[in-house]
């Protein structure tokens, strides 16, 4: 019976701390909402030479004009090829020079473009950024494990193959941003380009959308800590009221 009573207890305690964690949760969500609200989506062809904007656009060739992913052979606007090897003892080295596209991207819609630092697409590990799950670009792989005797890939340079011991896995990554795909960014914008800044990202989903969800994540808070609140003093006191009682 005491050990019921400590596991109420301590269940009741859980619930009431988990609310901060859902406070946290509502506080960052109220605070996105806000800045979404007030960077309001400018045609292109109407931002600031500098400063925080937001656009809903669409994916469009950048300077260097069409691309093909080494790897997949998609027709896309940009891509970066990321080799990554795993010696299986969960160490991994990751080699930036598996090639990229020679420009950025670029944003597009009726008023004009602007191009788009990669940095808002991938990680410094070559990985995809995502927002909500979501992401704007498309992946492939492919991978090789090295053998004795066994010629590597041409993607393998001779470097990262003598480097490579026998066993080791090399992965080839490919991150590609298609044409036409309609995105909503928000970043900082700097001549003529879109850059990253605190709270900046390239998402599928839609500027309203976006505020909907959050405010309505907040409504959903609003109702769940009381609750919780409620719910884990009750939780809390009748353990501890059995706790004691078992303990006289």
């Amino acid at each position: 019976m005491a050990v019921v009573a400590a596991l109420l207890l301590l269940l009741g305690v859980c619930m009431v701390l988990v609310t901060g964690i859902f406070a946290l949760i509502s506080i960052g969500d109220l605070r996105m909402s806000r800045l979404l609200r007030r960077t309001v989506p400018a045609p292109l062809g109407s931002w600031p030479a500098r400063g925080r904007v937001s656009a809903e656009a669409v994916t469009e060739y950048g300077p260097a004009g069409p691309q093909i992913g080494p790897l997949s052979g998609e027709d896309c606007t940009w891509y970066e090829m990321t080799i990554v090897r795993d010696d299986g003892e969960n160490r991994s080295d990751v080699y930036l020079d598996g090639g990229k596209a020679p420009a950025w991207p670029a944003l597009a819609d009726a008023t004009g473009r602007v191009t788009l630092d990669p940095r808002l697409l991938v990680d410094g590990r070559g990985q995809a950024l995502t927002y909500h799950a979501s992401t704007v670009t498309e992946s492939s792989t492919e991978s090789w494990r090295k053998k004795r005797g066994e010629t590597p890939p041409a993607w393998a340079t001779p470097k990262i193959a003598r480097s490579t011991s026998n066993g080791d896995v090399l992965q080839l990554q490919e991150v590609r941003l298609p044409r036409g795909r309609e995105v909503f960014v928000m970043g900082r914008a700097a001549n003529g380009s879109v850059r990253p800044m605190r709270r900046a990202f390239v998402t599928p989903e839609r500027w309203a959308d976006m505020i909907a969800a959050k405010e309505s994540d907040q409504r959903l808070m609003t109702v769940t800590m009381p609750i919780f609140i409620v719910v884990g003093v009750l939780v809390a006191a009748a353990g501890f009221g059995l706790l004691l009682l078992v303990t006289r």
